[in-house]
């Protein structure tokens, strides 16, 4: 079932979990979609300053990070297809709801649950992808990343219209949610099986491994360096999902229909580069990707920071775009890969340590913007995309993994 290196094209078997794994990236775009122009208006809803922001924000790392070791053991047990499908379901209802939420407190709590449905999606979606990736001769999980971008462009763009002609933001997330709630359930019955590879019953001595109880290994090695990439990866990328709207609506001082502009330009660029990231990982190597991207994502940020007006900024944002764009599939592509470790606990493992991004990124915002301004602390993001630069040249020399 797998696709050689002699030109033969993949059977009808394999294209159709490749098209599901994608359509569920698409969905998984398009549910951040949703929620980057909730922020700003749940921030003026319930009056909220840039420290309460923060830590709600907080919550949907605390969420996941909890969910996704988890979620590394239900997938080796149960298989990535039924996750993934679980994931789903539950990512697209929290992220449906937080703008109706009526008080601070329930918001945080619900956001909370929200963090658990990225965590599993995010865990079982990309550990389904490279089990697929594994049958092919190429990469492709970076275009699988690239359609998660599509569906944030997608996704924006349409909100952004949708607003302007008149609808309110709640009845056009709650239709469009539900939508992709049905695509992304439909898609997950044609997922590439990873609980069913084998036709035979397992024997008594793999029943027997399998109950054994599963300790969460510590990571190391170059999974703990893709752990530390990934945390500063998803920090600066998270800067500009949660506080680019706000940034839009602060320092630069656009209208609330515009907010997620700057995302939408990001998504773009995210998009463009991941669907075309796979032969360049091919052509120029995963490890030299990485070092590139993030040194443009660096200067992406020095641009963000100084940025006068809207368009700048969308032009800083789409610079961003392109260089994060490869620095995540690479990372959970090296970590599903790394001998003797499982691809789902590798994945999980990464997984959990890259999500740390987003559990120190959003109250470190917050409160650098609570003491000095956005502008500031976006300056400080910059430096710390430097510093992921730095670690990816460290990675690039290492010798490559298996």
């Amino acid at each position: 079932m797998s696709a050689t290196s002699t030109g033969a094209a993949p059977s009808p078997a394999l294209l159709r979990p490749r098209l599901a794994v994608t359509t569920v990236f698409l969905v998984h775009g398009l549910y951040v979609a949703a929620w980057v122009p909730q922020i700003p208006m749940i921030k003026a809803n319930l009056g909220l300053d840039e420290g309460r922001l923060s830590l709600a924000l907080l919550m949907i790392a605390i969420g996941a990070l909890a969910a996704m070791p988890l979620t590394g053991r239900l997938v080796t047990r149960f298989g990535s297809r039924a996750i993934t499908l679980l994931g789903t379901v539950l990512m697209g209802i929290a992220f449906m709801l937080p703008v109706f939420m009526p008080s601070y407190t329930a918001l945080l709590l619900w956001l909370l649950v929200a963090g658990m449905g990225i965590g599993m999606m995010d865990v079982a979606m990309n550990a389904n992808g490279v089990e697929v990736e594994k049958h092919f001769d190429r990469s492709i999980l970076s275009s699988l990343h690239g359609f998660y971008s599509v569906g944030g462009l997608v996704g924006s763009l349409a909100i952004a219209t949708a607003l302007r002609s008149g609808l309110s933001l709640e009845a056009v997330v709650a239709a469009g949610v539900s939508t992709c709630i049905a695509v992304g359930v439909l898609a997950g019955w044609f997922l590439f099986r990873t609980d069913a590879r084998a036709e035979e019953p397992p024997t008594a001595a793999e029943r027997a491994e399998t109950a054994k109880p599963r300790r969460w290994r510590r990571p190391t090695g170059m999974i703990l360096l893709l752990g530390i990439i990934g945390t500063l990866a998803y920090l600066t990328e998270g800067a500009v999902v949660d506080w680019g709207g706000v940034f839009s609506l602060g320092p630069i001082g656009a209208d609330l229909a515009d907010a997620g502009l700057a995302y939408a330009a990001f998504s773009a660029a995210m998009a463009i580069t991941r669907l075309i990231g796979d032969r360049l990982q091919d052509r120029v190597g995963r490890r030299r990707l990485l070092v590139l991207g993030s040194a443009l994502a660096t200067a992406g940020f020095l641009g963000f920071t100084l940025a006068p007006n809207l368009p700048a900024l969308m032009l800083a944002s789409f610079v961003i775009g392109i260089g994060l764009a490869n620095v995540v599939p690479i990372m959970f592509a090296l970590a599903g890969r790394q001998p003797d470790t499982p691809s789902a606990d590798g994945v999980a493992m990464v997984a959990a340590l890259a999500y740390t991004g987003f559990l120190i990124g959003p109250p470190a915002i917050g409160w650098l913007a609570t003491h000095t301004d956005l502008r500031m602390a976006f300056l400080a993001v910059t430096a710390l995309a430097l510093v992921m630069t730095v670690l990816a040249l460290f990675a690039i020399k290492r010798r490559p993994q298996a």
